[in-house]
């Protein structure tokens, strides 16, 4: 008795399963266990499981947020029963959200604050430092990033040029003013009430090519809305010209501006061009890379 006892509690604590009963049990037994043996030796290192909790993840974009589990089940591949657990587990972790009355599910609260952290202005800098490269090999000028910190753009990521004259700019620098390219861009793309505190300021002349007329720059702005890129023409700074363009990310907002900053003695109706192009071809390629996809 004593012995049984024993054996009992050490199956219990090394987790090892119970003998089946019948014959048939134990073929039943013993094909499961071969079974997922197998199935773990085609995956490798590889959870099987993460990867059809994946497969159904990867079903949401922008042109179909919203699936039934049926629909997840058929488009992943996956056994309808496969997906409703899937599909439950991950509501249980928030990932994903049911809709009750429409029986369809949508990204979660869960996904939200991961897809942020990603986007974080340090994952910013991180993926965008390659395309800031790549523009400043493609202009030989000085390119960077700013976002919106509430008071202005904010630089997060630059690259400087390999000219020997290059313009100042770096990382964690604040604009202020209203007449650099970076905060057209934040203010023709943001909200409306970003725009309306902005107009309502005073627009102070740091050049004499800056507009100080609300009416005019309020046309200027939407002249950047529609043609997707600012310029700033000497209107900063005597000496110093500007080009810069939205970028945006996953939720389809404009999360940054790139901008090309050139000195007046090499920026003229061709380079305004050549640049121009060059920075909407990088804008894009980064926004992409941010979870853009074009609607």
């Amino acid at each position: 008795m004593v012995a049984r006892d024993l054996l009992k509690t050490a199956k219990k604590l090394t987790m090892i399963p119970e003998t089946p009963h019948s014959p048939q049990d134990q073929a039943t037994f013993v094909v499961d266990v071969d079974d997922n043996d197998a199935e773990e030796a085609r995956c490798g290192p590889l959870v099987q499981s993460v990867q059809r909790a994946i497969s159904i993840l990867r079903l949401f974009d922008s042109s179909h947020p919203e699936w039934t589990p049926a629909e997840m089940a058929r488009h992943s591949g996956l056994r309808r029963t496969t997906a409703f657990r899937l599909a439950k587990t991950l509501e249980a972790g928030g990932v994903i959200t049911l809709d009750v009355e429409g029986g369809k599910y949508s990204l979660g609260p869960a996904m939200s604050q991961m897809a942020y952290a990603w986007i974080s202005e340090a994952s910013l800098a991180r993926i965008s430092a390659p395309h800031l490269e790549r523009l400043s090999e493609a202009t030989r000028e000085s390119v960077g990033l700013t976002i919106w910190n509430g008071v202005g753009p904010l630089c997060v990521a630059h690259s400087a040029s390999p000219r020997p004259f290059r313009i100042l700019m770096y990382v964690g620098q604040t604009f202020t003013d209203m007449a650099n390219a970076h905060t057209k861009v934040l203010l023709a793309f943001g909200p409306e009430e970003r725009r309306v505190k902005a107009l309502s300021s005073v627009l102070e002349p740091l050049t004499p090519f800056t507009i100080v007329d609300p009416e005019h720059y309020a046309d200027n702005l939407q002249r950047v809305a529609a043609e997707g890129i600012a310029y700033d023409l000497q209107e900063q700074q005597l000496g110093v010209c500007a080009l810069a363009a939205p970028v945006r990310d996953f939720t389809v907002g404009v999360r940054a501006s790139l901008s090309v900053v050139v000195s007046e003695v090499r920026y003229g109706p061709k380079e305004a061009g050549k640049y121009g192009q060059a920075l909407k071809r990088v804008a894009a390629a980064l926004s992409y890379d941010l979870g853009y996809r074009c609607q």
